[in-house]
């Protein structure tokens, strides 16, 4: 076993998902495509002892309804110490990140699958639940984080 355990756990997850070669880069960072849509991005910064799973999701301009329910959503997942969701401030894009310890990795759950699940989650509601709405007299209902 290695001294850092989230080299450990990038190892085992490589071996449960049978990517053996599996590895962070020099600048800490392991990327995962998994479809046309969607890639995650695994992080352990050199400043701390956690690990950050971060997934993007490109959507259309979402209508005002979706970022209420992200908000709502993020106040009832900050009493479960689950994933954030947030825009992107530089595009429009949905991401989703969770940042982890070594007891919540050693717990065995899967994270990585929490984070997915959430972004199909709001891939769907994007995509189905929303649909776009006619803007008359100029209105946007998206926000920008200029």
């Amino acid at each position: 076993m290695t001294q850092d355990y989230r080299e450990d756990w990038l190892s085992d997850l490589g071996k449960r998902t049978g990517l053996t070669t599996l590895e962070f880069d020099q600048s800490g960072v392991c990327q995962l495509m998994l479809d046309t849509e969607l890639v995650l991005t695994l992080y352990k910064p050199d400043t701390s002892a956690k690990l950050v799973i971060f997934g993007q999701l490109h959507t259309p301009p979402l209508p005002i309804e979706i970022t209420k329910e992200m908000l709502k959503r993020n106040r009832s997942n900050a009493k479960l110490s689950a994933p954030v969701i947030s825009l992107s401030p530089e595009e429009d894009a949905i991401e989703v990140h969770l940042v982890l310890d070594q007891a919540e990795l050693e717990k065995g759950e899967d994270m990585i699958e929490k984070v997915i699940a959430e972004l199909e989650y709001w891939k769907a509601a994007s995509l189905n639940d929303f649909k776009e709405e006619v803007v008359r007299d100029q209105v946007s209902y998206n926000i920008n984080f200029a």
